[in-house]
């Protein structure tokens, strides 16, 4: 779910979406979208606009449990590939949440070390920050926050997949590669992307 005003809602960018509604300001109709992206097997991409978008992601907040997380992209400068994994079947970026009373910069570096096996890690710039929301194991919504962060590491030390976390792959490719990969969230799409247009600009 795409949250936006009229303005973008009326733009030639949201022609891709599969549905276009206006949210009406109670947020108990939220639920009628998320059920509908949840049961439908036509509806995957839904953008609801508003004047004042916040408000929907502000409502949003308050009807599911909310979860912070942070991962990020590992490069090796060296050979210029960038880290990815194979979780649950799809082409993953490395991330996890935050432990009580950690920051989203710590969480990044741990949950990298602890899904890769790489302790050489050092934390360059952040990406940017993504939301998702599912359903837990008490079938409860949440919306999960993501900080994305750029991270360097070598692939000179050894690759060591947490398979309690159902990682059954690791491996190093070029950027461009990426695209190719599937299946893949649509969110580690979109930190390639930044991270691209980050790299172009350096």
């Amino acid at each position: 779910m795409v949250l936006a005003d009229l303005e973008f809602a009326q733009s030639p960018t949201a022609k891709e979406f599969d549905l276009i509604h206006s949210y009406s300001g109670q947020k108990k109709s939220l639920f009628q979208y998320l059920d509908l992206m949840e049961k439908s097997g036509k509806i995957q991409q839904i953008l609801l606009w508003y004047s004042e978008p916040e408000k929907i992601m502000k409502d949003l907040k308050e009807i599911c449990i909310k979860i912070k997380a942070a991962g990020g992209i590992i490069e090796d400068l060296e050979q210029s590939k960038i880290l990815i994994m194979k979780r649950r079947g799809f082409y993953d970026l490395p991330k996890g949440k935050l432990d009580d009373n950690e920051k989203y910069k710590q969480a990044a570096i741990r949950e990298c070390q602890e899904e890769t096996g790489l302790q050489q890690l050092t934390l360059k710039e952040g990406l940017l920050t993504t939301y998702h929301i599912y359903r837990d194991r008490d079938h409860k919504r949440c919306l999960k926050k993501t900080k994305w962060f750029h991270l360097i590491g070598s692939a000179q030390e050894t690759l060591i997949p947490q398979t309690t976390e159902d990682i059954t792959e690791l491996f190093w490719t070029y950027p461009e590669d990426v695209s190719a990969l599937k299946p893949i969230y649509k969110s580690v799409l979109e930190c390639f992307e930044q991270f691209s247009r980050l790299k172009l600009n350096s």
